[in-house]
């Protein structure tokens, strides 16, 4: 390890706000790490000048020693998104995801001496998409088996993606969809119901984690008595 990069890479941990650390290439020794690295790890200053697997052995059965020790042979910088790992931090077990990168710091002789790792955590955004993905399904469940008419669109075209057999047959026998219906709650994100030849249609946005509406779900049933009842005018549309 070079004396001059160690010092160069220490200033610049000071003046960037990202996760960053310091490998010794010969046994994994944490040469630097700064408090965003740190944190990401669930540990604290007292680790650095440890071995990396002394200071979080729940890496052990995990990919990225022999990722590491891959990059420092071919000297090639590899990077990551959203990489998954199992670490203990604060004495509790936690899954979290991480976009990261490891660059090999080449000595004079063109050979690997050290690894330099930059990470952002992107736990929550992760987790969040899994969450969506889990609702998603659950929605698709809830309608193949729903003892209503029910149905699922995507997207701004308004794309089927779910849809049960009560709602197909509602559609042959009335040849119904609702595409003005569609588009008003898709783009305002506004919920709408509304009574066609005594059917009752209710569309509702579905949006993701940031609140964009990404589709819309429609219920329909009969309700004998209030044909052309709309709750809200769609002149927007």
């Amino acid at each position: 390890m070079q004396i001059e990069k160690i010092a160069s890479f220490s200033n610049i941990f000071s003046e960037i706000p990202i996760a960053c650390a310091i490998l010794n290439a010969q046994d994994l020794r944490i040469e630097q790490a700064n408090d965003e690295v740190l944190e990401i790890w669930g540990r604290n200053k007292s680790a650095v000048g440890y071995k990396l697997l002394d200071v979080m052995p729940e890496l052990a059965d995990q990919t990225y020693p022999a990722l590491i020790r891959q990059v420092l042979l071919t000297n090639t910088t590899h990077k990551e998104k959203a990489g998954k790992a199992t670490l203990f931090r604060n004495g509790v077990q936690e899954t979290i995801f991480v976009d990261f990168c490891y660059t090999p710091i080449l000595g004079q002789n063109g050979k690997s001496t050290a690894l330099l790792i930059t990470a952002t955590d992107v736990t929550d955004i992760e987790k969040n998409k899994l969450f969506r993905t889990e609702a998603i399904r659950t929605l698709k469940a809830v309608i193949m088996t729903s003892p209503v008419a029910m149905c699922y669109f995507v997207g701004e075209n308004h794309a089927v993606n779910t849809v049960n057999e009560h709602m197909i047959d509602l559609w042959k026998k009335h040849e119904y969809l609702g595409v003005r219906e569609l588009k008003y709650v898709f783009h305002t994100g506004l919920p709408y119901t509304h009574t066609v030849h005594d059917i009752t249609y209710s569309y509702t946005p579905v949006r993701d984690g940031l609140g964009k509406t990404t589709g819309v779900t429609l219920v329909a049933g009969p309700t004998p008595g209030q044909p052309g009842v709309h709750h809200h005018p769609i002149s927007q549309i």
